[in-house]
C-alpha cells in the first residue's frame, strides 16, 4: 500500500492505476480475462468508475450484485439473457455478499465455466481484505488474473472522508436532511442524537448502526492514518469514537461500546478543551468552541455510556444491581450538565430514561419523583409520548401502593394523551398503558374488562413479534411475555385452563427463541431470534444453542451432505420419541437450506407436517417456499390447478396411466372431479419442480412427522397416490425428499417394497443407506448443550453443578434423552431463588442426582397437573395411573377406556345439576361434558410432553412418553400405600376368622372330655351324678357362650375383609363395584 501524505501524488498514481485498467479492458476484447481492481474506499471508487465512463471507448456493462447472492458465475450468466454479448463487464459490491466465503470456493470449483463460455473481460473491484481471502480461497481463479490494479487516497482526502461518514451517519434519509450533532447557536431537540425516550431495548429499534461497508472504510481510514503518523484533529477523533461506539451499542458488543465512549469523553474533556482555550495554529480554520458546546457534547457521551450499563442490567436480571446503580449515576451527571448550560430539550430527554432506570431498580418514591419533575419539564419542553411515560410511572407507582382506582385513572391518562397525539405510531407503547390498565381493573374485580384490553394488546404485540421472526426487524418480546402472564393468569382463575395452558406454552417459545429463556421444556424448538438483529454470514446464527452445541451440529452437516449427493435421492430421519426429529428439521436443518448453496443452485427447502390433504399443503408450502427466495415467475400464482391434462401425460408412472380409463368409469361424477383436481394438482407439482431445475435451484421436500400419514390415509389407493408421487419426484434432478418419521413406524415403509416403479432407490425404501438414525445426546453433548444455553440465557450454572445434572440424567448406556434434559432444566431454572451451585442443588434436592432427577420430574408433573384445573386433579392422576402398569411399565390406552374413566369422576356432580331434564337430554350432555374434559386433559398431557398418540387398528392410543415418568405417577398418587393397606386389613380379618375357628373346636374337644369323665364317675352315686350334671350344664352354657363369641368374631372378620375390597376398589377408580361390596358388607351386618 503506497502512503500519499500529498494530494498530488495520489492524483498521479492513481491515472497511472486508471490508464493501466482501461489499457487492459481494450486489449483483452473477444477473449476471457480476468482483471482485478483493488480500492478499499467506495468514494474513490465511484470517482475512478466516472473516469473510466468518460475515457474509455468500450461499452462496460456493469453489475451490482446483492448481498443474498449466492455464486458469481450463474449471476453473470442470467445477466448475458439481457446482454449476449458485452465487451466487458465489471462487478461491484463482491465485498458486501453475505456468504461471500461460499461465493469464492464455488468459483474457484467452476473457473474453467469462466474461460470456456465468457469472451470477454471480467473485472473484478476489490478490497485488500477480499483479495486476501480471494487468495486463500480461490487461488486457481486468482491466478489468472494479472498484477492487481490499485486505488488510493491521500491523506487530505481520508480525512475528508472521515468528515463525510459523519455527516452521512447523522442524516434523516427519511427526511432527506441533515441533522447536526449538536447545533452551534441554537437550543434545539436532537432526534437522532439521544435516542428514544423508552430506554428499555425497545429504544434500540429507532438506533442507527453502522453497515458493515461503513464500519470497515472508517476503520481502514484510521488505520491508514496511523500508519501515515497523522493525528486527527480531536473534534473529529471524538465523534469518530462517539459513532463507532454507538454502532458497538447497537451490535451489542457493550464492553467496546463503553471502551469507544470513555475515549470520546476524555477527547472532549481535555483535548476539545485545549483547543478551544489555546487556539493552536493547526486549529485556526477551525470554528471557536463554546464551553456550553463542550458540556453538551460530555452530557450526550454520559448518556449513551449510561445506555449500555442499562443494556448489560437487562442481559443480567439476577444480579443487576451494580449496572443499574451506574447507569443512574451517569445519567444524573448527564442531566446536571444538560441544566447548567439550560439545554432542557435534552434534560427532557434523559429524565424520561432515567426514570426507566429507577423502575428497575424498584425504588417507587424515587420514580414518582422523577414522574413529577418529568411531568412539569415535558409539558415545555417535551412531547405527548414523554408525558404519556410520566403517567405510566406515576400509575406503576400507584399499583405499587395497591391504589387501584388511581392506576386505573393514570393509566387511563397516558392512553388518552397518546390517542390524540400526532405523528405517534408506537404500538408498543400504548400496549404498556393497556397493560397497567388491565392490572389495574383486574385488582377492581372486574376481569372481563382486563381480558379485553390484554387481548387487544395482545394482538398487536403478536403480530409485531411475528413479523420480526420473519423479517431482519428488531423486536423485544418482554412486554408481549408479560402481556401473556397476565392474560394466562385472568384465563386460569375463570376455569378456561386450555386457553392458560395454550398461553403458557406460546411464551415459553418467545421466551426461549429470543434466549431469555434456557430451556423449553417439551416443546418443539424453534430457529433462534436475536433482540437485537446482526447481520449473518454464517447460518449457524440462526440455529438453536441445542443443535449448535451438541452433535445435533454433525447431523445437520451429515443431512446436508446427503442433500448435496447425487446417489441420495431419498433420506428416512427415524429415532424415538422425543429425541428430537421435528426440533432438527424445523429449527435445524430448513434454515440451515435456507443460507447455502448446494452444487451451485440456491436451495428451497418445502416441509409438510399435516396430512389430511397432503398435496394441497404440499402445493401451499412450495408456494411460500419460493416467494420467501424472491423467485420471479411468469404467472402469479405458482401453483395452479388448472392445467391442460392431456400436455402433461408424460408425468403420470406407467402404472398410474394403464388403470386410469377404466377406473374413471367406475366412479361418480363427484369423485371424478376430486381426482381430475388432485391429478392436476399433482401434475402443477411436478411442471413446477421441473421448473424449479431450470431456475437454478434445488428442492428439498421435508415430510415430517411422516407416521401421521398413516394414521389418516388408511385405505391402499390414498397411499398408491402418494407413492406415485414419490416416484415422480425421485425421477427429477436436483430433488430431493425426506422423511422424519418414529422409529417404531418404520415397518410401515415396507409395504413399498410390493411397488416395483421406485426403481431410482432399488426398490428397497428401508436400505441402509436410505435411513438415517437420530441418537439420544450423550455425556458430552448433554453438559455442551446446558452450559451454552443456560449462557445464552444469563442463567449461569458452576460446571459441578452441570455435572451433577447429567449424572442425573445419563441412563445406563450413558445416553441422556433430550426432551428428559429440556424437562428437568425448564423446572430447575424455575426455582425460586435461583440455583446455580451444587450446594444449593444439593441443600434443596439431596447428594443423589438420581433421586434429585426424581423430584425435578415429580415437579414437572405436579405443574402439568395444576395446568389441568384443581378440580380436574384427581380425573388427571386416575388418567395418568390408568397409563401404567404394576410391573411399573407403560401402559396403552384407548381414548374409549380413558373415557370410561372420566365419566366415572364427573357423573355424580353432573347428573346431580340435571335431575329436572329428561334422561336422554341428560345423557347426550353427560357424554359431551365428558369428551370435553377429556379432550382438555389429553391436550394439555400430550403438549406438555408427557403422553404421545399412536394409532392402531384406526383408533388412537395414548401412551406415557417414557418409563421414567411411571414411578412418578404412582408416588404421586399413593395408590401403592392405600393397596398395601387394604391388603393388611384383609389379612388382618383373616386371622381374626381363623383365630375364632381355632377356638370353636377347642371348645368341643373341651366339651367331649368332659362328658368322657362324667359318664366314668356316674357309679359313684346320684348326688355326685347331680352335683356332675349341674356342673357340666353350668360349662356347656360357656360353652355355647364361647361358640357365639366365636361366630361373631367371624362375623365381624368378614365384614371387615369386605369393607377394606370396597375401599382398595374405590381408590382403584372401581367405583361401582367398590359400592356393590360395601352393600353386601351392609347386609352381612344387619
Amino acid at each position: 500500500m503506497k502512503a500519499f501524505k500529498k494530494l498530488e501524488e495520489s492524483i498521479i498514481y492513481n491515472q497511472r492505476s486508471l490508464k493501466r485498467l482501461i489499457r487492459s479492458v481494450t486489449l483483452s476484447q473477444g477473449q476471457f480475462s480476468l482483471i482485478l481492481v483493488c480500492c478499499n474506499y467506495q468514494y474513490l471508487r465511484q470517482t475512478m468508475m466516472m473516469e473510466v465512463r468518460k475515457l474509455s471507448s468500450t461499452k462496460i456493462q456493469e453489475i451490482v450484485l446483492p448481498k443474498t447472492v449466492k455464486t458469481l458465475y450463474t449471476t453473470i450468466d442470467k445477466q448475458l439473457e439481457n446482454f449476449p454479448e458485452p465487451p466487458a463487464i465489471m462487478i461491484f459490491d463482491l465485498e458486501k455478499v453475505e456468504a461471500i466465503d461460499e461465493l469464492l470456493t464455488s468459483t474457484n470449483q467452476v473457473r474453467d465455466e469462466f474461460r470456456k463460455k465468457f469472451c470477454f473481460p471480467l473485472v473484478l473491484w476489490i478490497t485488500d481484505e477480499l483479495l486476501a481471502k480471494l487468495i486463500r480461497l480461490a487461488p486457481d481463479f486468482k491466478s489468472w488474473a494479472a498484477a492487481t490494479i490499485k486505488f488510493e487516497l491521500a491523506t487530505c482526502d481520508l480525512i475528508h472522508l472521515l468528515r463525510l461518514e459523519i455527516e452521512d451517519y447523522w442524516i434523516d434519509k427519511s427526511a432527506n436532511q441533515k441533522q447536526q450533532l449538536i447545533p452551534l447557536s441554537e437550543n434545539r431537540i436532537i432526534p437522532q442524537l439521544l435516542l428514544s425516550s423508552c430506554v428499555d431495548r425497545a429504544n434500540c429499534y429507532d438506533f442507527k448502526g453502522l453497515s458493515k461497508s461503513k464500519r470497515r472504510e472508517i476503520e481502514l481510514a484510521l488505520k491508514d492514518l496511523k500508519n501515515r503518523e497523522q493525528d486527527l484533529e480531536p473534534i473529529l477523533a471524538a465523534n469518530i469514537e462517539l459513532i463507532i461506539g454507538r454502532d458497538n451499542y447497537y451490535n451489542e458488543e457493550i464492553d467496546a461500546a463503553i471502551a469507544h465512549y470513555q475515549e470520546s469523553l476524555n477527547l472532549w474533556k481535555y483535548e476539545v478543551r485545549e483547543q478551544c482555550y489555546l487556539h493552536q495554529p493547526e486549529y485556526a480554520k477551525l470554528p471557536i468552541i463554546s464551553q456550553r458546546f463542550i458540556l453538551e457534547q460530555q452530557g450526550i457521551v454520559l448518556y449513551n455510556i449510561a445506555l449500555c450499563y442499562y443494556l448489560k442490567s437487562t442481559q443480567n436480571l439476577l444480579d443487576n444491581c451494580q449496572e443499574l446503580e451506574e447507569a443512574k449515576l451517569k445519567l444524573q451527571a448527564s442531566k446536571q450538565l444538560f441544566e447548567k448550560v439550560n439545554s432542557f430539550a435534552l434534560v427532557a430527554e434523559v429524565i424520561t430514561t432515567l426514570g426507566q432506570v429507577t423502575k428497575q431498580m424498584k425504588a417507587w418514591g424515587a420514580l414518582e419523583a422523577i414522574a413529577l419533575e418529568g411531568l412539569r419539564i415535558h409539558h415545555e419542553y417535551g412531547n405527548e409520548l414523554q408525558i404519556a411515560q410520566d403517567y405510566g410511572f406515576l400509575a406503576e407507582v400507584a399499583l405499587e401502593k395497591l391504589n387501584w382506582v388511581q392506576a386505573q385513572k393514570l393509566s387511563e391518562r397516558a392512553l388518552n394523551i397518546l390517542f390524540y397525539a400526532k405523528n405517534i405510531t408506537l404500538p408498543t407503547e400504548k400496549n404498556k398503558y393497556l397493560f397497567l390498565l388491565a392490572k389495574s381493573v383486574k385488582k377492581l374485580d372486574r376481569p372481563g374488562e382486563a381480558i379485553q384490553y390484554l387481548e387487544f394488546a395482545k394482538a398487536t404485540e403478536k403480530n409485531a413479534i411475528q413479523n420480526s421472526l420473519k423479517t431482519s426487524e428488531n423486536r423485544d418480546p418482554k412486554l408481549y411475555l408479560e402481556i401473556l402472564t397476565e392474560l394466562r393468569s385472568l384465563y386460569y382463575e375463570q376455569g378456561k385452563y386450555l386457553q392458560a395452558f395454550r398461553l403458557k406454552t406460546s411464551q415459553r417459545k418467545i421466551a426461549h427463541q429470543y434466549g431469555l429463556l434456557a430451556f423449553i421444556g417439551a416443546s418443539q424448538l424453534q430457529p433462534q431470534k436475536q433482540s437485537y438483529i446482526k447481520e449473518s454470514l454464517d447460518y449457524q446464527n440462526t440455529l438453536p444453542s441445542e443443535i449448535t452445541a451438541s452433535s445435533r451440529q454433525k447431523d445437520i452437516n451429515n443431512l446436508l451432505e446427503r442433500i448435496s449427493r447425487d446417489d441420495y435421492r431419498l433420506t428416512v430421519i427415524h429415532g424415538r420419541s422425543g429425541v428430537g426429529k421435528s426440533s432438527l428439521v424445523n429449527a435445524g436443518l430448513v434454515p440451515a437450506l435456507n443460507n447455502i448453496i448446494i452444487s451451485a443452485r440456491d436451495t428451497i427447502p418445502v416441509v409438510v407436517q399435516l396430512y389430511s390433504d397432503w398435496l394441497g399443503e404440499l402445493a401451499h408450502s412450495l408456494e411460500k417456499a419460493l416467494q420467501k427466495k424472491e423467485k420471479k415467475f411468469n404467472d402469479k400464482n405458482i401453483i395452479k390447478p388448472e392445467i391442460n391434462y392431456t400436455e402433461n401425460q408424460d408425468f403420470i408412472s406407467p402404472s398410474q396411466s394403464k388403470n386410469y380409463s377404466t377406473e374413471v368409469e367406475k366412479i361418480t361424477p363427484y369423485l371424478s372431479a376430486i381426482t381430475d383436481k388432485f391429478q392436476l394438482m399433482e401434475l402443477s407439482i411436478i411442471a413446477q419442480l421441473k421448473n424449479n431445475v431450470e431456475n437454478n435451484l434445488l428442492t428439498v421436500i421435508v415430510f415430517d412427522q411422516f407416521e401421521e400419514f398413516f394414521f389418516i390415509s388408511n385405505t391402499t389407493e390414498e397411499r398408491e397416490a402418494f407413492y406415485t408421487f414419490l416416484h415422480n419426484c425421485l425421477n427429477i434432478p436436483f430433488v430431493k425428499v425426506i422423511f422424519s418419521m418414529r422409529e417404531d413406524y418404520l415397518h410401515y415403509l415396507l409395504e413399498c417394497d410390493f411397488i416395483n416403479y421406485l426403481d431410482v432407490i432399488n426398490n428397497n425404501i428401508l436400505d441402509k443407506q436410505i435411513r438415517y438414525h437420530l441418537r439420544d445426546f450423550s455425556r458430552e453433548d448433554a453438559y455442551a448443550v446446558i452450559e451454552c444455553l443456560t449462557k445464552r440465557s444469563k442463567f449461569n450454572l458452576e460446571p459441578q453443578l452441570i455435572d451433577a445434572i447429567v449424572d442425573g440424567l445419563a441412563d445406563e448406556k450413558q445416553q441422556i434423552r433430550p426432551i428428559e434434559l429440556q424437562v428437568v432444566g425448564s423446572q430447575l431454572q424455575e426455582e425460586k431463588p435461583p440455583i446455580q451451585t451444587l450446594e444449593q442443588f444439593q441443600k434443596k434436592f439431596g447428594i443423589n442426582p438420581q433421586k434429585a432427577k426424581e423430584k425435578l420430574i415429580k415437579k414437572f408433573l405436579d405443574q402439568v397437573i395444576v395446568d389441568c384445573g384443581k378440580e380436574n386433579e384427581e380425573a388427571t392422576m386416575q388418567i395418568l395411573f390408568t397409563l401404567t402398569n404394576d410391573n411399573l411399565t407403560r401402559a396403552s390406552r384407548t381414548e374409549t377406556e380413558l373415557l370410561e374413566i372420566i365419566q366415572k369422576f364427573i357423573k355424580p356432580n353432573f347428573a346431580g345439576k340435571n335431575q329436572s331434564k329428561n334422561f336422554i337430554e341428560n345423557q347426550l350432555n353427560y357424554l359431551q361434558e365428558s369428551k370435553k374434559l377429556l379432550h382438555l386433559i389429553l391436550e394439555i398431557l400430550i403438549d406438555s410432553g408427557l403422553l404421545f398418540i399412536r394409532k392402531e387398528f384406526n383408533e388412537k392410543h395414548y401412551q406415557l412418553v417414557h418409563d421414567y415418568v411411571v414411578k412418578p405417577i404412582r408416588k404421586r398418587f399413593n395408590l401403592e400405600e392405600r393397596l398395601n393397606q387394604a391388603e393388611l386389613e384383609i389379612k388382618q380379618a383373616e386371622i381374626a376368622k381363623n383365630q375364632a375357628e381355632t377356638d370353636r373346636i377347642i371348645s368341643q374337644a373341651q366339651l367331649n372330655i368332659v362328658l368322657k369323665r362324667q359318664l366314668a364317675a356316674a357309679i359313684v352315686g346320684i348326688i355326685s351324678m347331680s352335683l356332675s350334671t349341674i356342673a357340666a350344664l353350668g360349662f356347656w352354657q360357656k360353652t355355647i357362650f364361647q361358640k357365639q363369641v366365636a361366630t361373631a368374631e367371624k362375623h365381624r372378620a368378614d365384614i371387615n375383609s369386605m369393607t377394606a375390597v370396597s375401599e382398595a376398589l374405590f381408590f382403584s377408580g372401581y367405583k361401582f363395584d367398590a359400592l356393590i361390596e360395601s352393600i353386601r358388607a351392609g347386609q352381612k351386618w344387619q
